[in-house]
């Protein structure tokens, strides 16, 4: 898919913004990883206790904000869908590309929220996130 058919997109900046919360999650929880890694259960670091503290709230945060995006965006394709589909009673090719682009996205931002939901429920991550 060009660029230029997604930037003529009504829901284009719903989308992006579904996109920032989506690869906000990933950084976090990325990171998140990393810190655990480095702490050590016989001598941890206050501040590094401190930070993964901070990041498992605002990855737990940043999760739940994404997937009500999500919902939010996939409620606006809803009402693209049948406002294009009332408009254009012949079903035309464009408002098939148009149909076909928003599932793909709609997959994808899915897909990597159930990756990381399913990475946390089988980390001690997820433990800590739920305890918090």
């Amino acid at each position: 898919m060009s660029l230029h058919k997604w930037e003529s997109d009504p829901l284009f900046s719903a989308a992006e913004v579904v996109q920032d919360s989506t690869d906000r999650m990933e950084s976090v929880y990325r990171l998140l990883l990393h810190e655990q890694g480095l702490v050590h259960a016989e001598h941890p670091d206050s501040r590094l206790l401190t930070s993964v503290n901070y990041h498992r709230r605002d990855l737990a945060t940043i999760l739940e904000t994404t997937k009500w995006q999500a919902v939010f965006y996939i409620q606006l394709e809803d009402f693209e869908k049948a406002v294009s589909l009332s408009a254009v009673m012949n079903k035309s090719q464009t408002t098939e590309d148009v149909i076909v682009r928003h599932t793909q996205f709609i997959g994808a931002i899915r897909e990597q929220i159930n990756q990381v939901e399913k990475s946390l429920e089988d980390s001690l991550v997820g433990k800590s996130i739920r305890n918090s």
